[in-house]
């Protein structure tokens, strides 16, 4: 917006919205097909590790960094940082796969 000339302020007033409501979202549902070519990521998380700054900064090339996990326990499977699934780490030809044992039912709070 352009300033006053007088007084050099620049004029600003609030903007209006309508007010949403559940009935005005649930009147235009989104068929899920077009869902289907929406791209996530999938992560497969071994384990964490919390450590204080100056051990990360002496990690290098031949350092092993020890995981909160035992071997035993699953890698969890998260869709954009959702926990969503569990599972086992496996070998497809040349690659790691994870083989789902468990699906997990999502909420937000899980995220990361």
């Amino acid at each position: 917006m352009p300033a006053t000339p007088e007084t050099n302020e620049i004029l600003a007033h609030a903007a209006e919205f309508p007010e949403l409501t559940p009935k005005t979202l649930s009147e235009t549902p989104v068929p899920l097909e077009r869902l289907h070519k929406v791209t996530v990521t999938i992560t497969a998380e071994l384990g964490r590790a919390k450590l204080p700054l100056r051990e990360v900064l002496r990690l290098g090339v031949g350092s092993v960094l020890e995981l909160d996990r035992d071997i035993s326990q699953p890698v969890d499977l998260r869709i954009n940082g959702v926990l969503v699934a569990r599972g086992e780490v496996v070998v497809v030809q040349d690659h790691f796969a994870v083989r789902i044992r468990e699906l997990v039912q999502p909420t937000i709070s899980d995220s990361n």
